[in-house]
């Protein structure tokens, strides 16, 4: 017998509307400071949103990802694509990400170039440990902070119920888009 959980948390995901919205009032929010570490943290958390949105990542696998879990291949089309290995609810799965969630690692990867090797001729060979990352390269713990007022910025924190929405809210916007393109 199906018995619902009422501690369970029903979230709805964004609109692609939406989630055009809040990538550029991302890239408004990242131009409006001069300060370097703000600047680089929240381009970390755009890249976080662009890689939630159309990855399906859960949040917590997306925060311990490291860079020796992404490698990127030429398509049989010949477009660039990225395999992404997760771990997460005690399996392990790969990601292939289309071709929107590519270019938010090679931002990443520029962004630490830039911030923290300067432009060093040797990223190959320097790149490693977690993909978001501070400056200084420790793990950054949570982007909820951060996320939370993004999401204020750009009028969608809540949901058409009234709801809250978080981190989560991108995996579930993920499964609709592929759900709608006729893609499990």
């Amino acid at each position: 017998m199906f018995v619902s959980r009422p501690d369970k948390v029903r979230r709805f995901g964004f609109s692609d509307v939406e989630v055009q919205i809040i990538l550029r009032i991302a890239d408004q929010r990242i131009e409006d400071t001069d300060n370097d570490h703000v600047t680089y943290l929240r381009g970390m958390l755009k890249d976080f949103v662009g890689l939630m949105a159309f990855t399906g990542m859960r949040p917590f696998e997306a925060m311990k990802l490291q860079w020796h879990d992404i490698q990127t291949f030429n398509t049989d089309g010949g477009k660039l694509a990225t395999k992404i290995y997760v771990s997460g609810k005690n399996k392990e799965r790969i990601l292939v990400t289309r071709d929107d969630a590519t270019h938010y690692v090679f931002d990443i990867y520029e962004r630490i170039n830039f911030y923290r090797l300067g432009n060093s001729p040797d990223i190959v060979d320097q790149l490693d440990g977690y993909v978001f990352s501070q400056i200084d390269g420790t793990q950054i713990k949570s982007f909820k902070k951060g996320l939370r007022a993004l999401l204020e910025a750009a009028n969608v924190r809540q949901d058409i119920r009234g709801k809250e929405r978080d981190a989560y809210s991108f995996r579930h916007y993920y499964a609709t888009q592929r759900l709608q393109k006729g893609v499990s």
